[in-house]
């Protein structure tokens, strides 16, 4: 659900992140996407990470909720000793008392997580595709 959360923290964007480590420009990086990847890929792309902000703020908002003084938390899917999927959260307050707790996954969180899943094989699928298409002509040009 949420793969790390800092309270309070502006953390920088994906979008930076990756832009600062591979040496581009967000417009470099914007060309070298719209050159490499069809639209239908940029399509699911946004859908997937749309919905992963989605369930990203949610959880935070969730988190926030139940401790609101919460300096930083992590979630994590796991299994536990039943068997059962869980979303297991590991909090430090500010204080610097640290909680966990964890609850079942409802139907609807497994659903919403399996939809996330096949959007992301989509995505792979698409990219690969893209990137193979991209490889052949780019082989074909030098031949």
């Amino acid at each position: 659900r949420d793969g790390g959360h800092r309270a309070g923290l502006g953390a920088e964007d994906d979008e930076t992140s990756f832009t600062r480590a591979a040496g581009i420009s967000r417009e470099e990086a914007d060309r070298l996407f719209q050159e490499v990847f069809g639209e239908d890929t940029l399509d699911e792309m946004a859908a997937v990470l749309g919905r992963a902000e989605s369930l990203r703020q949610r959880a935070q908002s969730e988190v926030l909720e139940r401790w609101p003084d919460a300096e930083t938390a992590l979630q994590a899917l796991a299994v536990n000793a039943a068997g059962a999927l869980v979303v297991r959260t590991h909090v430090v307050l500010r204080c610097g008392r640290r909680e966990t707790h964890e609850h079942e996954v409802s139907a609807e969180e497994a659903a919403e997580l399996a939809e996330m899943g096949l959007g992301v094989a989509r995505l792979a699928g698409f990219a690969a595709r893209d990137v193979a298409a991209k490889v052949a002509s780019e082989v074909t040009q030098g031949i």
